[in-house]
C-alpha cells in the first residue's frame, strides 16, 4: 500500500500553513517576474526585428509564468494573509485574460472530482496523447480560448453570465463577473493605446500566448491535475 493510500481522505484537502519563508519566496518570484517583464518590454521597443522577437519571446514566457504564480495564489499558498491572494492573482492573469476567481472555482472542483465526469479542470493536459510539435502548436494558437474569454466577458458585461459547472456562491459569481468586466475594459484600453501608436502595447499583446484548451478547460475534457 502506498503512502497516499494510508492518508485519511480529509487530510488530502487540508490547507497547508503558509510560513513567513514561503511568503518571502513567493514575493521573490514576483520580483523575478517583474525583471522579466521589464527586460521583455525594453527589448520589444528596439529597432532590430531580431531583438524585438527576443523581447516578445521573453514577454510570452513571463505571461505564462504569471499564470503559474496565479495558480499558487488560487490555492492560497502564497501569502499568510488570505485576502492578498486575489489582490495579486487578478493582475497576474490579466495579460492572458485568465480570471482568478473563475480559475479558482473550476480548479478546486477539479481537485475534488479528479477522475470523475464532474472534473472541471480549467487548463487541461491530456497525458494519454503524445506531446508533439503539432500538439504544442495547436495549444499555442488555440484561438477558441480567446473566443471563450470574449463570450464570458460579453455575458458578464450584459449581466447574463451563469456558472455552468455546478453551484457557486453569490460572492464567487460576483468576483468572476467583475474580473471579466475588467478584462473588457483592459482590452478596450489596450486597443485604443495601440491604435494611437502604442508600440509597447502592440509588442506585449503579440507576446501573449494562448494556453491549450481541452474539453474541460474554458469552459468545458480529459485533464491532468495541477
Amino acid at each position: 500500500m502506498s503512502q497516499t493510500e494510508t492518508i485519511a481522505p480529509q487530510l488530502l484537502f487540508q490547507r497547508a500553513t503558509v510560513r513567513t519563508r514561503d511568503q518571502a519566496v513567493f514575493i521573490g518570484k514576483l520580483g523575478v517576474l517583474g525583471l522579466l517583464l521589464a527586460a521583455g518590454v525594453t527589448l520589444a521597443v528596439q529597432d532590430s526585428y531580431l531583438i524585438v522577437a527576443c523581447g516578445v519571446l521573453i514577454l510570452g514566457a513571463a505571461y505564462t509564468h504569471a499564470v503559474e504564480l496565479q495558480h499558487q495564489c488560487l490555492h492560497h499558498s502564497a501569502f499568510r494573509n488570505a485576502r492578498w491572494h486575489r489582490i495579486v492573482g487578478v493582475p497576474l492573469g490579466t495579460p492572458m485574460f485568465v480570471s482568478y476567481s473563475h480559475y479558482r472555482v473550476r480548479h478546486l472542483q477539479h481537485h475534488r472530482y479528479l477522475g470523475t465526469p464532474q472534473d472541471t479542470a480549467f487548463f487541461g493536459f491530456d497525458t494519454r496523447r503524445p506531446l508533439s510539435l503539432g500538439a504544442l502548436a495547436k495549444g499555442l494558437f488555440d484561438v477558441t480560448r480567446l473566443v471563450a474569454v470574449v463570450r464570458d466577458a460579453v455575458a458578464c458585461t450584459t449581466g447574463r453570465w451563469q456558472y455552468d459547472m455546478g453551484q457557486i456562491s453569490p460572492k464567487s459569481r460576483k468576483a468572476i463577473v467583475s474580473e471579466y468586466r475588467w478584462f473588457a475594459i483592459f482590452a478596450v484600453l489596450m486597443a485604443a493605446v495601440s491604435a494611437a501608436g502604442g508600440r509597447v502595447v502592440r509588442a506585449t499583446a503579440v507576446a501573449a500566448p494562448v494556453p491549450r484548451r481541452d474539453a474541460t478547460a474554458l469552459p468545458g475534457g480529459a485533464a491532468g491535475a495541477r
